[in-house]
């Protein structure tokens, strides 16, 4: 299964969150756990000014993986 990730990079103030769970970077739990961690670590940087979110590949999102938040657990 591929790894489902927001990976932070900061430069020159701005702070770019890239969202990565192909092949559409639907919203996972473990993909949205990782979002708001970089979100997280953006905000208590000084050093940012801007936040930008975006989608690896050519999709920003398709939206919940809902497959995923049907399941029983």
């Amino acid at each position: 299964m591929a790894p489902k990730s927001a990976d932070l990079t900061i430069e020159d103030g701005v702070a770019v969150i890239t969202l990565s769970h192909p092949p559409m970077n639907s919203l996972h739990p473990e993909l949205m756990d990782s979002m708001l961690r970089a979100v997280a670590r953006a905000h208590a940087s000084p050093a940012v000014r801007a936040l930008v979110l975006v989608g690896e590949g050519n999709n920003f999102s398709a939206g919940f993986d809902i497959p995923t938040f049907t399941q029983v657990r």
